[in-house]
């Protein structure tokens, strides 16, 4: 159980759970154990936590295509607030909080400086050697920690702004498509598809070790692993890792329940079995999410 208390930080974790968008990990480096057993993640083993060492690939990696980033359309109303924005009053909920004395780890794609980010605390890098954090070859990551914690507009051009802009923020590369393991094929910068990516289950328990060591109080994962009912997902030090940020820590972890729109976890939600119309059809499910699916220590964010 998670040792949950009025002190936990309610308001910034709530604000960060506004989070729904989400990258898949590389499937190819997971452990899978093809073994039969209730679907729901092993029972947490704290022997299985990772050690505490520098942020380093477990692996050679090197770059397979070039950094990309989203551009911004002209024609958008940019001076509207986003329609995902429209019922949170923000301005309201700011006279309660907006975050300050809160510190939040994005273990994400990196997150790049930006004017409208507050200072960026250099994380660590589990992509690429000598890296520290605040690259983002993706984009994904500095998307991520903009709807957290970018800062109003100040020149009234776009009415979009992060949830909790006063929050102090930490960036952990730990994947990126980009990047392939070293001299293991996997890329070609020609066919971005071929891409394997870099960053699984393994780095990313050694993250969520290292956001904790470094003071975070609330860790953001929009990442999700896909894990077979056939082939079971071995996490362990995952499921380690949560336990230990969590009930050692007394760290608040926001998750995602995963895109499956966009192609991850296909299987992930059944069609609803007619002969039990709004009924839960737990027995048909085939594929849940990690870490999504440590459900008594993460905080599991969806969205439509």
């Amino acid at each position: 159980a998670m040792s949950l208390g009025v002190a936990r930080r309610i308001a910034t974790a709530g604000a960060v759970a506004m989070l729904a968008m989400s990258s898949q990990l590389a499937t190819g480096s997971m452990h899978m154990l093809a073994t039969a057993h209730a679907f729901a993640p092993l029972p947490v083993d704290p022997s299985m936590l990772p050690g505490p060492r520098p942020p380093a690939p477990i692996e050679p990696t090197e770059q397979k295509e070039l950094c990309r980033f989203p551009g911004i359309d002209p024609k958008r109303a940019l001076n509207k607030v986003p329609t995902q924005q429209r019922g949170l009053d923000l301005p309201l909920v700011w006279q309660l909080s907006r975050g300050a004395g809160q510190t939040v780890a994005v273990i994400d794609t990196g997150v790049a400086r930006s004017p409208r980010l507050p200072p960026v605390i250099p994380g660590g890098d589990y992509v690429f050697e000598g890296g520290n954090g605040t690259q983002d070859c993706d984009a994904h990551g500095t998307i991520v920690a903009g709807i957290i914690a970018a800062a109003p507009d100040p020149t009234g051009a776009s009415a979009f702004s992060g949830i909790a802009p006063d929050v102090s923020l930490i960036s952990i590369r730990q994947s990126s498509a980009k990047f392939a393991v070293k001299n293991k094929g996997g890329g070609d910068r020609d066919d971005p598809s071929k891409i394997s990516g870099v960053g699984n289950v393994d780095t990313l328990a050694m993250a969520v070790r290292t956001a904790a060591d470094l003071g975070a109080t609330v860790i953001n994962i929009s990442e999700v692993a896909c894990a077979s009912a056939k082939q079971f997902l071995d996490d362990r030090p995952l499921g380690a890792a949560l336990q230990y940020a969590v009930d050692v820590k007394n760290v608040v972890v926001v998750v995602a329940a995963g895109n499956v729109g966009d192609g991850q976890c296909k299987s992930q939600n059944p069609p609803p079995d007619p002969a039990r119309p709004n009924t839960p059809d737990w027995d048909s499910v085939l594929e849940t999410v990690s870490p999504a699916w440590y459900n008594d220590l993460v905080l599991t964010v969806g969205s439509i």
